[in-house]
């Protein structure tokens, strides 16, 4: 009776410790993966980023006597995530939405038997997209970074506005006939991809209260027009700035 209740101490006690024991080792456990995660959480930073843009096309396979594209103003807002994989090199992932597009204009004046004729057409191409861009970036400092890398774009919206003006004038400055069509808003969604690809590069410049400006070019890479007797792709140039929260 006396060793049965010896031994039953015993096995309470040896329960206990390796309870105890288990308890230190699960809460070291958890510390290690707590201090980890605060480690990673001190080099990943979280922003918002916005600005202004200057955007357009670049054609090829054009026939002829196609308009030509000129810029347009725009703009790009969205978030991004930056990690730090040491002093000089980071990860910034980005989800922004940006507009893209261009504007055309041509003038025509033909003069025949005495009569001039006189055309001019003007065409604004305004396009959406959501934009991931993935980006590498080097810290010359802890102001001073470049950035690179690739960039996918998938198409919110594509709508375009039209004006067409034509006049025939005689020899004595009368007016024979004269004609106009305009069209707003009109949907081309079906005239371009749903898709965009190509390459983003620039340079930033971040102060010590989180605030930064930067500048980029976007090189496009993929055919946006569903022609396939046009290639069509976008550029833009964007100045921008943001803030880090942490």
């Amino acid at each position: 009776m006396r060793i049965s209740r010896i031994t039953t101490i015993k096995i309470g006690v040896g329960i206990k410790l390796k309870k105890q024991l288990f308890m230190r080792k699960l809460f070291l456990l958890v510390a290690m993966v707590a201090s980890t995660v605060v480690m990673q959480a001190q080099d990943l930073h979280f922003g918002v980023r916005l600005g202004g843009a200057i955007t357009s096309f670049s054609i090829s396979n054009e026939e002829d006597g196609a308009l030509e594209p000129n810029g347009k103003f725009g703009f790009h807002i969205g978030g991004f995530a930056e990690y730090a994989i040491n002093d000089q090199f980071a990860f910034a992932p980005e989800l922004n939405i940006a507009t893209a597009g261009a504007t055309f204009e041509k003038s025509t004046r033909d003069t025949n038997y005495g009569y001039v004729t006189t055309s001019n057409i003007k065409v604004d191409d305004k396009l959406m997209y959501i934009n991931i861009p993935i980006l590498a970036k080097y810290y010359v400092n802890e102001n001073l970074s470049f950035h690179f890398g690739p960039q996918l774009g998938f198409l919110m919206s594509a709508k375009y506005d039209m004006e067409y003006h034509s006049k025939i004038v005689d020899n004595n400055g009368h007016v024979v006939s004269q004609g106009s069509d305009s069209e707003s808003n009109k949907d081309a969604k079906d005239d371009v991809n749903s898709t965009d690809f190509g390459l983003s590069l620039g340079v930033g410049y971040k102060l010590e209260n989180g605030m930064f400006f930067d500048a980029r070019y976007y090189l496009g890479l993929s055919n946006i027009a569903k022609d396939d007797n046009t290639v069509s792709k976008n550029n833009a140039i964007q100045i921008g700035f943001g803030y880090f929260f942490n």
